[in-house]
């Protein structure tokens, strides 16, 4: 194991400079150099926990971030040249995505699955009909026609949940119409589909 030291601090960088390779010291120049995953450790957990779930409701609704976040092991990847967090996992498996551009979550069939049990229907989804579930399970994208029911608060960009008509998980998207446009049209995308079960 490694064992860093940050440069003037104290009076010792002589010493530990000639030491260094011997007890396998990384010298840093500046805290910026430590790896990512050390400095999770200097920040405070519960601060980086609040705000995620704040995101997380604001983005999907109330009681979202407790659902997505409260169990299991929460854990953080940064971005090695921003420093911002960048995927969330939970319990070693992908939970979300934040997109650095937007500060949004991206999501994954993990998170679709706790969302789906915390929300009832239609929150988050668009459900389709029996003809549109063969091409949605292959990651086509899901036309106007087959919408069957749908959140009416979807806003166009948003991520969605896109279900059959038992709520039963068929895939992640991102919606391309507004919740309340998906009844107006009969021809066109509604859902650009990212991911399958």
């Amino acid at each position: 194991s490694k064992v860093f030291y940050l440069k003037g601090m104290n009076d010792f960088d002589e010493v530990v400079e000639e030491y260094s390779k011997k007890f396998k010291i990384v010298i840093l120049n500046n805290i910026n150099e430590l790896p990512v995953h050390l400095t999770e450790t200097l920040i405070d957990r519960n601060e980086i926990l609040e705000k995620l779930r704040c995101v997380a409701d604001y983005q999907f609704g109330k009681g979202a971030g407790k659902a997505l976040f409260e169990d299991g092991k929460i854990t953080c990847k940064r971005s090695r040249e921003t420093g911002k967090i960048r995927y969330i996992y939970r319990d070693g498996e992908l939970l979300l995505s934040l997109v650095p551009t937007s500060g949004f979550f991206t999501l994954t069939i993990k998170a679709a699955k706790i969302l789906l049990e915390s929300f009832k229907p239609p929150k988050l989804r668009v459900a389709v009909n029996v003809d549109a579930e063969p091409f949605v399970k292959r990651g086509r994208s899901v036309f106007s026609k087959f919408v069957v029911d749908n959140d009416p608060e979807i806003r166009p960009g948003e991520e969605v949940i896109v279900v059959n008509r038992e709520d039963e998980l068929l895939a992640i998207g991102k919606s391309i119409l507004a919740g309340t446009e998906f009844s107006l049209f009969k021809k066109g995308v509604a859902v650009k589909i990212r991911k399958t079960i």
